[in-house]
């Protein structure tokens, strides 16, 4: 199983921490960019197919928004 198909099944909450995100702020990231998320429980493949993205847009998403890379 590729990783874009792990991260595609798994919920928000799952995923931020990877990201060094809390959940809740994950989805506020998400929500800030126009997209729907209904809940931190709502997996990344759920949420692209909802707002009619793919996966890798969703999670570009954290890319742009993502923390301040350590000096």
């Amino acid at each position: 199983m590729n990783v874009f198909r792990l991260l595609e099944t798994a919920p928000l909450a799952h995923v931020a921490p990877l990201l060094e995100m809390e959940a809740k702020e994950a989805a506020e990231a998400l929500r800030q960019q126009g997209l729907s998320v209904v809940d931190e429980e709502q997996t990344i493949g759920d949420i692209a197919r909802s707002n009619g993205r793919q996966v890798p847009e969703i999670l570009g998403v954290f890319q742009a928004t993502g923390p301040e890379p350590s000096p």
